[in-house]
């Protein structure tokens, strides 16, 4: 793929930048790669110079690793990388799930019920390696950020999403199903105005989540996992 044409560097660096995300997002390259900038300079059809630029944002991102005299690879996925990320991800999206209990319109409220169903049913019947069905997933949690009204936390939720992206493609042929409605329970307890109640259920959603990964990445790592 040739993405040079007439582009300034900045603009090229922006399209190495997000090309090598959905690469990694998708698990086109796998966690643990090593990413050669002259590779993927020659690859894109770019120059090194926004390779390196879009690297250092992709590592910013959480999305590469880089070490003195081993260069650059997609950020490894372990077992601890699950549960911190998990933390994270509860400790904002329990507020989100307070907010949106307290200030969502009844209206909006309505809007989230038909998305939950919308995506329940989908990832329901979706091919397990449905990359779609993980973008509306992660989409349907930004916009419960979206309707807290603070862009700061819905900017860095949407990067521990994005983050959680790349571990559920990756791990996507080994994770349990969702519950059926499980999207839809969420927004029943969003939609009680009870915060306390939307947290809990919040809390229990990304755990539940957590488990899932943490039990796919053991099973993937584990030859004699159950």
């Amino acid at each position: 793929m040739n993405i040079a044409a007439n582009d300034t560097t900045a603009t090229l660096a922006n399209r190495v930048y997000r090309t090598l995300q959905t690469e990694i997002t998708t698990g086109q390259i796998p966690p643990g790669q090593r990413l050669v900038r002259r590779e993927i300079a020659r690859r894109l059809g770019v120059s090194p110079i926004p390779v390196i630029e879009a690297l250092l944002r992709l590592e910013q991102d959480g999305l590469v690793e880089s070490k003195p005299n081993c260069g650059a690879r997609a950020r490894a996925i372990t077992p601890e990388t699950i549960v911190n990320e998990c933390m994270l991800r509860e400790a904002l999206e329990c507020q989100v799930a307070r907010l949106v209990a307290d200030t969502a319109s009844g209206n909006q409220l309505a809007d989230l019920a038909a998305a939950a169903r919308r995506l329940d049913t989908l990832m329901q019947r979706a091919d397990p390696n449905s990359v779609i069905g993980m973008e509306l997933h992660m989409e349907f949690h930004l916009r419960l950020a979206e309707l807290t009204g603070f862009p700061l936390l819905e900017q860095q939720l949407r990067g521990i999403w994005v983050r959680h992206l790349m571990q559920i493609n990756w791990l996507n042929a080994t994770l349990d199903p969702v519950p059926e409605g499980w999207h839809g329970l969420l927004v029943a307890a969003l939609s009680s105005r009870d915060a306390e109640e939307a947290e809990k259920a919040m809390r229990e959603h990304v755990r539940y989540g957590q488990k899932t990964l943490s039990e796919a990445i053991r099973r993937l790592t584990d030859p004699n996992a159950g």
